[in-house]
């Protein structure tokens, strides 16, 4: 619940949210383990069926990628103490990474960027939950295009695709004297023409935002299916025999975009530390800056999941709203 304290509006224990885009580099695998199915070792996937970045694969990722450059003190201090200590709470809590466009093939110009009014609903939510900490322009420039952009598609057919005029031009062929997308070789959408969605993709920041499609709810899911990656792995030995294998596994690809909050609270560690974080502003200004590393632009560069190894799971962080110090 919301309250107001001393004239400071605050949700719960936090003061202050972040909102950032989690852009894939490359391909990336967050799992739940071995199953017993068609795919041995499939991604996360949220309650509706998107893929998401869990809770804990995040605040894992993101400790990590800080401990170097804050000292283990205030990492503690932000995450919460490692087992075996004192129990208190972190000074950051984080949502799951939810799912906001991926990439499909296209028949014409190779690829498009596709979304639907559920998911861009799912992001405007967040941000209405944002306004009780962080009501800035940036965030609310972003409801107003998500809130424009769903009002557009709410008459749209199953049948059809939303698109701007520059992706119409580019991604489109024709047939019976009408303009249409085929993504993933066999799913054909009719064009309608609306700015909105070049202008919501530009605002959050997403090269060719031209690229972006926003399909009907009845049709995504299948849509996002057939553009997962499934391949076969198998582990060699020295000798390059093979030890183990093979199996199947599930990425989603490069450019799929996800978005998730970061909250903020004041250090409620017990024991006095030598970091001179008062208050939930100072703990939002220390990540930040350590988390961008071209923080002029608000973007920076992490490793999610467990394969950095063979060259997956980097991604990029990019600040949307609630970034600026």
């Amino acid at each position: 619940m919301s309250s107001t304290v001393a004239g400071h509006v605050k949700l719960g224990a936090y003061e202050g949210a972040s909102l950032l885009l989690v852009r894939t580099v490359t391909p990336l695998h967050i799992g739940v383990g071995r199953t017993i199915g068609v795919v041995d070792l499939p991604i996360v996937r949220d309650s509706l069926g998107f893929p998401v970045i869990p809770t804990s694969s995040l605040k894992g990722a993101l400790r990590s990628q800080l401990s170097e450059a804050l000292g283990e003190g205030l990492v503690k201090m932000l995450f919460g103490p490692d087992v075996g200590e004192e129990a208190y709470a972190g000074a950051l809590a984080f949502t799951e990474g939810y799912l906001l466009a991926m990439p499909v093939r296209s028949l014409r110009g190779v690829w498009a960027l596709a979304t639907s009014p559920v998911l861009v609903y799912r992001f405007q939510r967040m941000l209405r939950m944002m306004r009780s900490l962080e009501d800035s322009d940036e965030l609310r420039a972003l409801e107003q295009l998500a809130g424009r952009l769903l009002e557009e598609s709410s008459g749209m057919d199953i049948n059809q695709a939303i698109v701007c005029r520059k992706g119409e031009e580019e991604l489109s062929v024709e047939i019976m004297n009408r303009k249409n997308i085929i993504v993933n070789e066999e799913f054909q959408y009719e064009c309608k023409q609306d700015e909105n969605l070049r202008e919501f993709f530009e605002k959050v920041k997403t090269p060719e935002a031209w690229r972006a499609i926003l399909l009907h709810d009845d049709r995504i899911r299948n849509v996002i299916e057939r553009s997962i990656i499934r391949r076969a792995r198998v582990r060699l030995k020295k000798d390059k025999t093979v030890e183990e294998g093979p199996w199947s596994e599930e990425d989603v690809p490069a450019d799929t975009l996800f978005f998730n909050v970061i909250l903020y609270s004041k250090p409620r560690n017990p024991q006095k530390s030598q970091e001179k974080l008062e208050n939930a502003k100072d703990v939002k200004n220390s990540v930040l800056k350590a988390l961008f590393t071209d923080y002029d632009h608000r973007r920076g560069y992490a490793i999610f999941g467990g394969h950095e190894t063979i060259g997956r799971g980097i991604v990029e962080l990019i600040g949307l709203a609630g970034c600026s110090p």
